[in-house]
């Protein structure tokens, strides 16, 4: 599940950006093991395991000098927010040193940001307003980096940030995949999914509708043989606001669905749409429904 909400309400911080907690990293010795700990006791799932390796994990600092150092990470989303684990491979780096000096847990809080120029805006907020320098960077790929701040000793742990998003694709493990992140076809769906969420709140405000929150999920039935299209897709549309116009809403669905959203369009080539639509009056979707093929949502 994707979501997108620029947070009304957010507090502004440094840089006069908002510092959204995105992720909360641990430090520990034995990813697995670890992993599976919280799965047993908490049923937090499904993870991505993944290794931070030359060549995708590269400009590796620490303390400003550049060194050597890969890891292996696991995340799982808990509601919204990212939990990771952290095992350091090989290398110097604040994550060993934690271990060595305090034994394994909390290693950081990260805010993230899109945007490499609010990335490099913080860095320099930081470092010109508290003294504070960044003591660990890398890049994965050619659009992501992260860095640490040094914050410990005065927020009492390190603070991530960086920018660039990325997003792990897999397959099943009987096609020569492991399992760890969703199939590619479903990242299509998700992104018509997506696509046509984010359509549906930008024609409701231009008509000046109350709309707050928009949840799309999507299920979708592919061909037997080989390509194995999708032939029938349904997308059950939720959208949130106090007063909204059920004509207005319909109407922006079908503009959705007929002329704006280029996902959609282009996979109505093979596929029949169909779509429901169902109000919430309220600030926010409940989203109680998982484990549909995606779901997308958009907020005001």
């Amino acid at each position: 599940m994707s979501h997108a909400s620029p947070e009304p309400g957010l507090p502004v911080g440094l840089a006069g950006l908002p510092y959204r907690v995105s992720q909360i990293s641990l430090a520990v010795r034995d990813l697995h093991t670890t992993m599976d700990r919280y799965h047993r006791l908490f049923g937090w799932a499904p993870w991505q395991v993944f290794d931070h390796v030359l060549p995708v994990h590269h400009a590796t600092e620490l303390r400003g000098v550049p060194v050597h150092y890969a890891l292996r990470g696991a995340e799982v989303y808990v509601g919204a927010l990212n939990f990771e684990l952290l095992q350091p491979l090989e290398g110097p780096n604040l994550w060993t040193e934690l271990i060595d000096r305090r034994g394994e847990g909390i290693a950081s809080i990260a805010t993230m940001f899109l945007e490499r120029a609010d990335g490099d805006a913080v860095k320099a907020a930081f470092r010109d307003a508290l003294g504070i320098p960044v003591s660990m960077r890398a890049e994965i790929g050619d659009h992501i980096e992260y860095y640490y701040l040094d914050t410990e000793a005065r927020f009492g742990c390190l603070i991530e940030s960086g920018s660039g998003h990325a997003v792990f694709v897999d397959g099943a493990p009987e096609h020569g995949g492991r399992n760890l992140g969703m199939r590619p076809m479903e990242m299509v769906l998700a992104g018509a999914a997506a696509c046509t969420a984010f359509d549906v709140v930008l024609i409701l405000k231009r008509a000046r509708q109350p709309v707050t929150d928009c949840v799309v999920e999507a299920e979708a039935d592919r061909a037997a043989v080989e390509p194995k299209v999708f032939t029938r897709i349904r997308l059950a549309y939720t959208i949130a606001g106090r007063g909204l116009d059920p004509r207005q809403v319909e109407r922006a669905v079908k503009l959705s669905k007929e002329k704006y959203c280029s996902a959609t369009i282009m996979l109505a080539k093979t596929a029949e749409i169909e779509t429901t639509i169902a109000i919430v009056e309220g600030d926010r979707v409940p989203l109680a429904s998982e484990g549909g093929a995606a779901a997308a949502a958009a907020s005001s």
